[in-house]
């Protein structure tokens, strides 16, 4: 039944693309649990209290990566964790009105209005 199922319209393009995001989210899990406190050091922040939170993140991240990487493998039987970033996208980009986007990214860069 599974061997039967047709190929995804842009099957290459969708490969390479979870593929990339498979690599990127494993390295970054096993770097941030390796170092949990880099991004607080990286951006100037005071280092975390308890960074076994961070490092846990960490690990959550590289799971899926794992799983990113398994949807690049067989992209046709990823429809579910693909839902599941199509989602995540949309309401990144839709739900988020574009003045808190601005008002988002003009504190991560520092230059917030006072």
């Amino acid at each position: 039944m599974l061997q039967d199922m047709p190929l995804i319209p842009r099957r290459r393009f969708h490969r390479i693309v979870f593929l990339l995001a498979g690599i990127y989210n494993v390295g970054w899990g096993i770097y941030s649990s390796l170092d949990p406190q880099w991004l607080f050091h990286f951006s100037g922040m005071q280092p975390l209290n308890h960074p076994s939170l961070f490092a846990c993140i960490g690990m959550i991240v590289g799971v899926y990566g794992i799983l990113y990487v398994e949807v690049a493998r067989r992209p046709e039987h990823g429809w579910l964790l693909a839902a599941g970033c199509w989602r995540r996208w949309a309401c990144w980009e839709k739900c988020w009105a574009p003045s808190a986007w601005q008002s988002f990214l003009s504190k991560a860069s520092g230059r917030s209005r006072r």
